[in-house]
């Protein structure tokens, strides 16, 4: 995966999983770890209207529903959601 994150291409080597990720910005601490530990650099921080904190926010086009932000996720704001049907995964 590094030649492809490093050099480009990623979006030709692998596919979007079945999940992708949502953010709970009530509950999100603003700790950024979520933006340090995703491998595809979809997590960047964000000024959100009525919160004096910046929160996570998910780039849309760069995620791919691995779920390291998710696992990693100290206060559990950052879920997978199913967005793609089980068969997704064998269509590939």
């Amino acid at each position: 995966m590094y030649p492809w994150l490093t050099y480009g291409g990623v979006e030709k080597g692998i596919a979007k999983s079945r999940f992708e990720a949502r953010i709970d910005v009530e509950s999100c601490s603003g700790c950024q770890d979520c933006v340090e530990q995703c491998p595809f650099g979809a997590i960047d921080m964000a000024k959100v209207a009525g919160h004096k904190k910046m929160k996570a926010r998910v780039n849309p086009d760069k995620r791919y529903g691995c779920g390291v932000c998710a696992v990693n996720c100290i206060t559990g704001s950052i879920k997978l959601h199913e967005v793609r049907p089980p068969e997704h995964a064998t269509a590939q």
